[in-house]
Order: structure tokens, then sequence, then C-alpha cells
């Protein structure tokens, strides 16, 4: 250790990436099948759809700095908008659901405007606030409301089993205006 600690920073940066990237070669030459490989299709398609939500609230920080706001309330703002779209989904189905989930981030977002442009309170006090406020709140909603559903515990929602069948014109085919897209 003492030989790498008197190394410059920047080679001893270069070897830990080295090490990392021996390690990732090792997990994915011993993995058991092709399904379980780092490069494949599934995995791929798997981590972009697990990191959609990342990605898209990276956006919405984006277009906040853009505007001049520094919002570090994104994640309360999703946590908020995810619980009101299970309770929605689970009161007046799916469209209700994605309804409701838009208003409750959107109101995440109106609190954090309120605060600190209506009452003058630091942007990163505002946001760390509704990063901690925001799960304890949904957690207690979730204690209250999930627990009396079946499957629906303090930390899950519950179970709707029927939502339907669903079709988006164009994109998925169905009827447009009387013209039949391909699905």
């Amino acid at each position: 250790m003492s030989r790498l600690a008197n190394l410059p920073a920047g080679v001893s940066w270069m070897l830990y990436a080295a090490l990392g990237l021996l390690v990732l070669t090792l997990v994915q030459e011993w993995g058991t099948d092709d399904t379980s490989r780092l490069t494949a299709n599934g995995t791929s398609s798997t981590m972009l759809r697990w990191s959609m939500v990342v990605l898209l609230a990276g956006l919405g920080g984006l277009f906040s700095e853009r505007a001049g706001i520094v919002n570090i309330g994104l994640e309360g703002m999703l946590v908020l908008g995810t619980w009101f779209g299970a309770w929605g989904a689970l009161q007046w189905g799916p469209w209700g659901g994605l309804l409701l989930g838009a208003v409750g981030g959107a109101a995440g977002g109106l609190v954090h405007a309120v605060a600190t442009i209506g009452f003058g309170i630091d942007h990163i006090v505002s946001g760390v606030a509704i990063n901690l406020i925001a799960p304890g709140a949904m957690r207690y909603m979730s204690s209250e409301i999930f627990v009396g559903y079946e499957g629906g515990s303090i930390s899950d929602s519950p179970r709707v089993e029927e939502f339907g069948d669903f079709t988006m014109p164009i994109l998925a085919g169905g009827n447009f205006f009387g013209w039949d897209s391909p699905n």
C-alpha cells in the first residue's frame, strides 16, 4: 500500500479503474449462462428501464437549474408522485393513478416554489426538507391507507388485479379516427 500512496493521484485512480474493469470482466466470464452476462440484451434493456425514472428526474433538475432554481428536492417529489399514483390507481384505476401521480409530484414542486420564492427560504434547505418530509409522510399515509387492503403494507401498495386492456392508437395498434394503425 505504501507504493500506491507514493504514486501521483491520476496514476492511482487509473489503477483502481483497471482493477474495477478486471473484476467486471471476471464476473462476466464466470457467469453461468448468456442471460447473466453484463452485456446481454436483457441486462441492457432492464438497466435502461430501471434508470428511466432517475434520468427523467435529472432532466427535471436540469430544467430547474436553467430557470435559476436549485431543486434538491427532486427525490422527495418522486416519492410524492409515486405514492399518490399508487393511491389513485387503487381508487380510480390506471388513468386516475397517472393523473394523481402527476398532481402529487407537482404538489411537491409547488411546496418548493412557495417556500423559496414566496417565503424566501434557501433553495437547498427547502429541497432537503422536502426530501426528508415526503418519505416520512408517505410512509405514515401508507400505514393509514394501504394496510387495510389485502397485500398492502407500510412499504407496499396493494396489488390491483385487473386494469383491463389498453391500446395506444398509432403506437401499438388500434383505431385512430377510422384508420387502423399497425400493431
